[in-house]
């Protein structure tokens, strides 16, 4: 009885290794699943027997039990990535560039976690059920061999689980790098691209309009109109491409051509803020710096040029707008050409007394202009030559007490280090104090304002001892300009010079010189010619709330004359034109409703924009992304079962995998093994091939019902009147056979068998000869084999039959001759026979080589392109010849055997498929269709 014992108990040992090692890898594998969704999807609740996690019997199976805690305890909650930005930008990512890495990094070092508890779980159970109870009780020795093994199958588990999730990392990696560059090229570059051009049409040469800072600004800081936050990368980049989702939920434009420059903006060096550009502006800004010693009236130059400029900007139909944000900044419109930001920097000028203060000030390496305020009386000559009494006249007006020659160097000494491309092109000289001036004798030679000119008030500046200023400033390379500021600048005057009022106007465009903005009247239509007699009407520029209550004034006129169409209309109370009407009626009053609230929720706003979405919602595209993610994930995890599967049925290309599946395809299929046996004599319905001839043939009987797929019962020989009677197989043709088989009805038959070989019959050799009689059991058939050790090519097969006894009943059952055929390709000719199709049956490439076919005495055939040399993997292929006849037109009607053969070649070894078949006339009348048509009927292909 042990003896039974010890077997059986091996054997349920083996058993439960066999249940155990797969029910862990179901184990390892569904938690996997259960952290995947926990972590990219959503928290999974409950315990692992849930719907994405494994039951408990499987559990039991893995050795595992109910010790193992829950998988949705190792998955970490999913993260949304939004604690409210990041350090660069109070912004949140887009999913894929940053979380999307974190959270795979998290799902893994997790399942990491969860598989060492998993197996730690798993040997403590192994050892329990093969070892040791929990009671202490040691097992029995066969029982406590699986502990071992059990131990031993750990490792081709844990790889395997490894492997495939090895497999679905890589295909996430592989999608999440796809995903991204398609995201790059397809939906970041083109709003990037857009971007870069805009902010490189509108705002080239943008600086910082405070005096302090006037550093170039090339990308301002956008304030959010919820939270305040300031964006300083507001561009389609990792964060979005089309918008930006800040940390309190608001949906901001990524780009000022996305609309960002409605928001508040803000230098990013001094964090002041920045006047808003418009949609229309498109030259680059203008900047010009006021530079002049203490009390050189410089801020008088700029306010009066500032005025003047303004009226003669509105003379010509455009406007100059103070910016509110920035005292130094405007905006010229209105006029031909781009709108243009003005900027003109006028600094202390206390900041001009030392070469340090000086080099300290940015907004000079940045200026398109220069604007030199001279003082007049702070020249040293014109100090010198003040008498008494003329000093007593100027008195109450304050003189600069530096030398402006000096102010003058250290400007252009800072300039001088720019490169060429980046200096100022355009300096004006404006002598200040100039009323004051003339009325001492010095100033008797100073032009009047009436009729100065540039050249006049430099002259006088070179005789008076600013030559030295006058050269110093030429010698700088730019254009140079020089006027005086035409109006008295004691302020207790009481009236003003008429020439220094003609002047001032002549200050503005000075400074728009100096900026580089020329100012011309828009082009616009000529007014149609007034006729004689007429007053020619005055047209004045409308403003704002006019145009706004003309819009209103229109809009109010067609209301009413559309009720007027309305109530004219006939029937207009009744259905259905009124229903239509009122429903018109409530769509617009909806409408008006929601413009109204729009511009209520607007008007709280101070830059009139409401931000889009809510605050602590999800980041757009991260649902879809994390889906995404998931679907890559389990494509991975079947990757491996699917490309198994797709090599086990020769689906996958060959090339594929380092051409894994062609030599898979090799070593499953051999071309030696696709060699198999065909029987030549099989019966096809409608062939009259191979042809079957008999001396005698009983009643009921015929001889082709001996061939093998005949329906008869057999030929039989009965009330023969010979003594011997023949049944004769004719091929028609050559062909290679390397056995026979006979059966027969009873074992009473006496017969012997032979073959013709070219015009003589030859008996098998002997040895080759099988019998089986059966004597023992009356009625079995009997069977006689011929095999031949090398094949012969036969063109027949004849079966003599011997009648040693009167009236028997001696009956050929069936005879079967088998020849070779390889089956790796198929063989399909055409239905006239001029055409042959080779199916490759394999995964692999086959060298081919495809025989003109074997025809009847005096049909020819004519190669007609070139024959195939090889055939791809699951390919076709195809070969033509022309069939031609013979003259003949009683031998073309009987027709005969064709037969097709393609060598095959691999490695050194050559078979041969075979296809075979009887050419016959086609139609009715076969006398007429002989020489016109005939068909190929296949019989073993």
């Amino acid at each position: 009885m042990p003896l039974f014992i010890l077997p059986a108990q091996a054997i349920a040992v083996a058993v439960a290794l066999g249940l155990n090692l797969p029910a862990l890898l179901l184990v390892l594998l569904g938690r996997h699943l259960v952290i995947l969704w926990g972590t990219l999807g959503r928290r999974v609740l409950g315990r692992t027997g849930g719907l994405f996690a494994v039951g408990g019997r499987v559990r039991q199976l893995a050795l595992t039990g109910s010790r193992l805690p829950p998988a949705a305890v190792s998955a970490p909650a999913p993260i949304d990535h939004r604690p409210g930005g990041d350090a660069a930008e109070p912004a949140y990512r887009a999913y894929l560039h940053g979380p999307a890495l974190r959270d795979l990094r998290r799902l893994y070092r997790a399942t990491y976690e969860d598989w060492r508890t998993v197996l730690r779980e798993a040997r403590t159970g192994a050892r329990q059920a093969y070892v040791r109870r929990e009671s202490g009780q040691r097992r029995a020795a066969w029982t406590g061999l699986g502990y071992p093994v059990f131990l031993l199958g750990f490792l081709p588990v844990v790889l395997l689980a490894a492997v495939l999730c090895l497999l679905a990392a890589v295909a996430q990696l592989a999608l999440w790098a796809v995903v991204s560059v398609l995201r790059a090229v397809v939906w970041w570059a083109p709003p990037a691209a857009v971007d870069r051009i805009g902010r490189w049409r509108r705002d080239r040469g943008a600086v910082c309009p405070h005096l302090e800072c006037g550093r170039p600004v090339a990308l301002p800081v956008h304030r959010c109109p919820a939270c305040g936050a300031g964006h300083r990368r507001l561009v389609p980049n990792g964060y979005g491409a089309l918008r930006h989702v800040c940390r309190c939920g608001a949906r901001l434009p990524a780009s000022p051509v996305f609309g960002a420059r409605r928001l508040e903006t803000s230098c990013p060096f001094c964090a002041r803020p920045l006047p808003r550009r418009t949609g229309r502006e498109r030259a680059r800004t203008r900047t010009v710096v006021l530079a002049g010693g203490p009390d050189s009236g410089q801020s008088v130059v700029r306010y009066r040029a500032l005025a003047r400029a303004r009226e003669r900007v509105e003379a010509l139909g455009g406007t100059l707008r103070p910016e509110a944000v920035a005292t130094h900044a405007a905006t010229l419109t209105g006029l031909r050409g781009a709108d243009a930001p003005l900027v003109v920097y006028d600094p202390p000028g206390a900041a001009f007394t030392r070469q340090e203060s000086v080099d300290a000030l940015d907004c000079l390496r940045r200026a398109d202009g220069l604007v030199l305020v001279v003082d007049a009386l702070a020249l040293p000559s014109v100090r010198r030559s003040l008498g008494e009494g003329e000093r007593e006249s100027v008195a109450a007006v304050p003189v600069s007490p530096q030398d402006p020659s000096d102010t003058v160097v250290r400007v252009l000494h800072v300039v001088a280090t720019l490169p060429a491309r980046r200096r100022p092109r355009r300096i004006a000289v404006v002598l200040t104090k100039s009323r004051a001036v003339r009325r001492a004798l010095i100033g008797a030679e100073l032009p009047d304002p009436a009729t100065e000119s540039g050249a006049g008030v430099r002259g006088w500046l070179e005789r008076s001892g600013g030559g030295n200023l006058v050269r110093t400033v030429e010698r700088f390379g730019g254009r140079v300009r020089y006027l005086t500021d035409g109006a008295d600048e004691d302020p207790t005057a009481e009236t003003a010079d008429a020439a220094g009022a003609d002047a001032a106007p002549r200050l503005g465009e000075l400074l728009l010189w100096a900026a580089g903005v020329g100012v011309a009247r828009r082009r616009r239509l000529p007014w149609p010619a007034v006729r004689p007699g007429s007053r020619p009407a005055v047209r004045r520029r409308r403003t704002a709330a006019e145009r706004l209550a003309l819009r209103q004034r229109r809009a109010l006129a067609a209301e009413r004359r559309w009720r007027r169409i309305r109530y004219a209309v006939p029937g207009a109370a009744r259905r259905p034109l009124a229903t239509l009407l009122s429903a018109g009626e409530r769509r617009s009053r909806t409408r008006r409703t929601l413009l109204e609230s729009a511009r209520r929720s607007a008007r709280r706003r101070p830059d009139g924009w409401v931000p889009g979405g809510r605050e602590g919602a999800a980041a757009g595209g991260t649902r879809m992304a994390r889906g995404g993610l998931v679907t890559g994930h389990l494509a991975g995890l079947l990757a491996l079962p699917l490309a198994l599967a797709l090599l086990i049925a020769g689906a996958l290309p060959p090339g594929s995998f380092f051409g894994l599946p062609e030599r898979y395809d090799t070593w499953r299929r051999p071309l030696a093994d696709s060699v198999h046996d065909v029987d030549l004599a099989a019966y096809t319905p409608g062939a009259d091939w191979p042809r079957v001839l008999a001396t005698y043939s009983g009643a009921g009987t015929s001889p082709a019902m001996a061939q093998d797929g005949h329906d008869g019962d057999g030929w039989s020989t009965k009330g023969s009147p010979n003594p011997q009677d023949q049944w004769v197989l004719h091929f028609g043709t050559p062909v290679r056979i390397h056995r026979i088989d006979e059966e027969w009805k009873d074992g009473s038959a006496v017969s012997t068998l032979d073959y013709r070989i070219g015009t003589r019959w030859v008996n098998p050799p002997r040895g080759s000869l099988h019998f089986d009689l059966g004597q023992d059991h009356p009625g079995r058939l009997n069977k006689e084999s011929v095999v031949l050790k090398r094949p012969v090519e036969v063109s027949a097969v004849r079966v003599w039959m011997l009648h040693p006894r009167d009236n028997g009943d001696d009956r050929l059952r069936s005879l079967r001759v088998w020849g070779r055929s390889s089956s790796i390709v198929r063989l399909r000719p055409s239905s006239d026979g001029g055409r042959l199709r080779v199916a490759n049956t394999a995964a692999r490439e086959l060298a081919v080589e495809v025989r003109p076919p074997v025809l009847p005495t005096g049909w020819r055939a004519v190669p007609a392109g070139r024959a195939p040399r090889a055939v791809g993997p699951h390919g076709t292929v195809g070969a033509r010849w022309t069939i031609k006849p013979p003259e003949d037109a009683a031998a073309a009607r009987r027709g005969g055997p064709v037969a097709y053969a393609v060598r095959i070649t691999e490695d050194g070894r050559t078979v041969t498929a075979w296809c075979r078949g009887v050419l016959t006339a086609e139609g009715r009348n076969t006398a007429k269709a002989a020489g016109s048509g005939y068909r190929v009927v296949p019989t073993t292909c």
